[in-house]
């Protein structure tokens, strides 16, 4: 992480693969390690420029093809890629490079092994899913079908961070996945995308999984959980759903002013107000 030693290590690996400055016909791991150097140097310093060098020497070790027994450090220079790009697209907002990520990792996927490396095959499953995600919330002209790509990776690395094993992480993933079920809701207009967002987003609440120090996360979660409940009451005209939204608002906004989350409480509060105008527009609503 040091920026300093990463600068030396990038001198060093070029020194003991010169040839990389001209070509990389042939995959080698110096090629490799000199790729993921200029990406922790990007990274760190938030230098664009170093995190393009990386994605050129990993596109460049992707596109070789004369090592076909080599097809596992392709698909490392493949995930490598992906992260430099999604990366790039942070630092510098070009949406197009989420995009060029999520085509990164799927060309990784095509040569990782789930069942070999399990942990890699769903950490390259989840960047997926979340460079799609990136991508799909902007609104970006070649996004449509990302969200829906988003919640099957989502859903593929869910199947490796178990619930049992790794509670926290699993927790996380289940909000992500409700995130990009929304998504594609709103791109399809589909009730049973919202649905399962709801359950994504009922199970990251489980008071066993997600612990009272997070209050925020708690917090944003029934705010998005009150937001899919909503929408969904407005496509099926259920009043049920009105009330299980007003549930989750309150449930939030006590939380928000409780934990001294004031920019939340005031977001969380105008749904409330918004949900309960609703809900008093209906007949008998109570």
């Amino acid at each position: 992480k040091d920026a300093g030693s990463l600068k030396k290590a990038v001198e060093g690996l070029r020194f003991l693969s010169p040839e990389a400055a001209h070509h990389a016909s042939e995959i080698s791991e110096p090629q490799l390690l000199l790729g993921r150097a200029l990406r922790f140097l990007g990274s760190t310093q938030g230098a664009v420029q170093s995190l393009q060098a990386a994605t050129a020497r990993f596109q460049a070790l992707s596109a070789s093809r004369k090592r076909v027994a080599c097809v596992h450090l392709r698909a490392e220079a493949d995930f490598q890629r992906g992260l430099a790009l999604a990366e790039t697209a942070r630092l510098s907002g070009e949406v197009k490079d989420y995009a060029n990520a999520v085509a990164a990792f799927r060309d990784a996927l095509h040569g990782l092994d789930r069942t070999a490396r399990p942990r890699h095959w769903a950490m390259a499953q989840l960047h997926k899913a979340r460079a799609a995600v990136k991508a799909a919330d902007s609104n970006f002209s070649g996004g449509n079908g990302l969200a829906g790509e988003a919640a099957g990776a989502y859903r593929e690395a869910l199947s490796i961070f178990k619930r049992s094993e790794m509670p926290h992480v699993w927790a996380r993933l289940q909000d992500e996945l409700g995130t990009a079920l929304q998504l594609s809701a709103a791109e399809n207009g589909g009730a049973p995308d919202l649905e399962n967002a709801i359950q994504a987003w009922r199970k990251a609440l489980d008071g066993k999984i997600v612990s009272e120090p997070v209050p925020r996360d708690r917090t944003m979660i029934l705010n998005d959980l009150g937001n899919a409940l909503a929408d969904l009451a407005q496509t099926e005209g259920d009043t049920s759903r009105l009330r299980e939204a007003l549930s989750a608002y309150l449930e939030a906004y006590d939380l928000a002013l409780a934990s001294g989350q004031d920019d939340l409480a005031e977001i969380v509060h105008a749904n409330l107000n918004r949900t309960e105008s609703a809900l008093a527009a209906k007949p008998c609503h109570i």
